[in-house]
């Protein structure tokens, strides 16, 4: 939530702090389970997603850069410079995107393999037990 700083930094927004409050936990506080689910297939497709997104932007990226040096050779003088200025300086940006991007699908491929290892880890713990009582790890 946006919120207005108060005192000599009047004006600006500042957000409000994620986490436990200070001093001792409140009940609603002390009943939050810490616990993060995970929903390997959805993370996943999005991980297969960014990569696929990765790349169209890298080849973007590219086609920028040949567009802006088209344009440079295309028009004389300085608009000519500027216009191919700029479409190197879009290509770079674009560019920058696409390791990103491509950069956080690898991160959560990483993730996801690390999850899917510590689940089967947990599923190989868990005893047949009997029927209709709850599996608790060995």
């Amino acid at each position: 939530m946006w919120t207005t700083a108060p005192g000599p930094a009047a004006g600006l927004p500042t957000v409000r702090g994620i986490g436990p409050s200070p001093g001792p936990p409140s009940r609603r506080e002390a009943s939050v389970s810490h616990l993060i689910s995970v929903q390997l297939d959805a993370l996943g497709r999005l991980s297969a997603e960014l990569t696929v997104l990765g790349a169209e932007l890298g080849e973007e990226g590219r086609l920028t850069a040949s567009t802006g040096r088209s344009l440079g050779t295309a028009l004389a003088g300085p608009v000519g410079d500027d216009a191919a200025g700029v479409g190197a300086g879009w290509a770079e940006v674009i560019e920058a995107l696409a390791a990103r991007t491509l950069a956080v699908a690898a991160t959560l491929d990483a993730a996801l393999a690390a999850y899917r290892r510590m689940d089967a880890g947990l599923a190989g713990q868990l005893g047949p037990g009997r029927v209709g009582a709850v599996p608790v790890p060995r």
